[in-house]
């Protein structure tokens, strides 16, 4: 199978035998012409190909994420597989978030499998569970809402004051205005978020409650 460049040639040598002029580059300038808008044509509509598929990617929700009401907690998710990892102080957490890669060991025992299209994120919980909600992007993808009383996830290293919005920078505001000050056990001991452990949240109105995150 011939070449572009072969069958170019080709035709080059067809229209210089065919051609009357003296000049006959001026026979040849018409095809030649057609031939350079063709591939001028060709390109672009091939880097608006690669453009689209680009723009495709984004909202991707793979990447590091600390949940909003629980900056001890971060899920990194890659390759359709989640890994859930804690921080034991609040106060240095991304520090070592950064330091953290997607099955390094140091993550919780056990992953969950997730899947993102159609604008919803689904991870199998196990034993026949699912977390299924739909998504919206915020703060050029760096947020994660997911539109119900879901905590929003933010993106490891993103600052919240360029996205206009309150979040886990300001002592993780609740949607009541509340800001979380302290997560103790039942026992009344000074503890950090655990999953699947029913913990009493107290916050800076004097108000508490029992919380439990489902992971």
């Amino acid at each position: 199978m011939k070449t572009f460049l072969s069958r170019f040639y080709d035709t080059l040598k067809r229209r210089k035998k065919n051609c009357n002029s003296d000049y006959y580059y001026m026979c040849l300038y018409p095809y030649l012409n057609q031939s350079i808008m063709k591939n001028l044509l060709l390109t672009t509509t091939i880097g608006l190909l690669i453009n689209m598929n680009a723009l495709s990617q984004t909202n991707s929700v793979e990447g590091k994420w600390v949940v909003e009401d629980y900056p001890n907690t971060m899920y990194i998710l890659e390759n359709g597989i989640k890994y859930t990892y804690h921080c034991v102080s609040v106060s240095n957490c991304d520090s070592l978030y950064a330091t953290y890669q997607a099955g390094d060991g140091n993550h919780n025992p056990g992953t969950n499998s997730y899947t993102y299209a159609n604008d919803s994120l689904i991870i199998d919980l196990n034993f026949g569970n699912y977390f299924e909600e739909a998504v919206t992007f915020e703060c050029q993808d760096n947020i994660i809402d997911f539109g119900s009383l879901q905590s929003r996830w933010i993106r490891v290293g993103t600052d919240l004051a360029d996205c206009g919005t309150a979040g886990i920078n300001e002592n993780t505001t609740d949607l009541n205005g509340r800001k979380l000050i302290k997560v103790v056990d039942l026992l009344g001991r000074e503890t950090v978020i655990e999953p699947n452990v029913l913990l009493i949240h107290i916050y800076d109105d004097g108000s508490s409650e029992k919380r439990v995150v489902i992971d």
